[in-house]
């Protein structure tokens, strides 16, 4: 992880990445990929005092297993990035059956390095398989700019169901 020299092979340096696996998250994941969560959130240019009153609200547990589906990006089996998504069927929002990702988090020490465009990848390949129309993602404000670069185009506020979330967030997958 950040700031280690890269593994070598028998062909040279091994590319960054190429030790990554993507798995389903699992109960015994759950106090480390929060922990990820936790290195994020506390990354996050906010005041400590909401860091602190919204890291409870972003934790998961044993239920939130149950209620989304969560991969995880690891290397040496130390967790490095997480997403949480659900199917939402269209409910009045005019978007139509889509993923909604509920949260994608990434350790500070390994942003930058493709591990959140590799799990929003398999998010909308997901998507895809499903027959779904898109990925709607609710996000919160220091996230902006990355949905935003990585394809993702802001709603407008309106007055469909949910729509008067600030930071809303659609990539299609129709072709």
């Amino acid at each position: 992880m950040g700031g280690a020299a890269a593994a070598v092979t028998a062909g040279g340096p091994e590319p960054p990445g190429s030790r990554w696996r993507v798995r389903a998250a699992a109960e015994q994941d759950l106090a480390d990929l929060n922990g990820v969560i936790e290195a994020a959130v506390l990354g996050w240019p906010l005041a400590e005092r909401v860091k602190r009153l919204s890291l409870p609200l972003l934790r998961y547990d044993a239920m939130d297993l149950r209620d989304y589906t969560m991969l995880l990006v690891t290397e040496d089996e130390a967790i490095l990035g997480v997403a949480a998504w659900c199917q939402q069927r269209d409910q009045d929002s005019g978007l139509g059956d889509h993923l909604l990702l509920h949260g994608l988090y990434v350790l500070p020490s390994a942003q930058g390095l493709g591990i959140g465009s590799l799990l929003i990848d398999t998010v909308l390949e997901t998507a895809c398989a499903d027959d779904l129309r898109g990925v709607l993602v609710k996000a919160e404000r220091v996230s902006a700019s990355y949905f935003e670069g990585a394809g993702f185009v802001r709603l407008a506020a309106g007055d469909a169901r949910g729509a008067d979330y600030p930071y809303r967030f659609w990539i299609s997958t129709a072709p």
